[in-house]
């Protein structure tokens, strides 16, 4: 991800201690976001394939619409970084994402209504 995470059209510097701080654009800031996001799912017991079926989608709240318009630009991120061969617009979607998720996650204490 550090490597992916940089424009390849411009110079890259390896830095060892950036590369594995918890904060900012790294993986490692990542891979806590998505261990977050399984965590919450395996908590909460619901079969995911049936809510995609079946489950109402309410954002309410700044917070969730942020998120869940985000997710809507995953398409046009993956083109944009196919057709232009640039792997760090996709890096730094996921990144958004992450933040964007971890901003929902802390201000929107709703989501434990359908994990119970």
């Amino acid at each position: 991800y550090a490597d992916l995470k940089n424009n390849r059209l411009t110079n890259y510097t390896f830095n060892f201690d950036q590369m594995l701080n918890d904060k900012g654009n790294t993986a490692v800031y990542l891979l806590y976001a998505h261990a977050r996001i399984c965590s919450i799912i395996r908590k909460s017991g619901k079969d995911m394939e049936e809510l995609k079926k079946t489950a109402e989608i309410s954002l309410d709240h700044p917070d969730e619409r942020v998120l869940g318009l985000h997710l809507l630009q995953f398409a046009e991120n993956v083109e944009e970084a196919c057709t232009n061969l640039l792997p760090n617009v996709l890096c730094e979607y996921l990144y958004n994402l992450s933040e964007n998720f971890t901003k929902f996650y802390s201000n929107c204490p709703g989501y434990m209504e359908w994990i119970s």
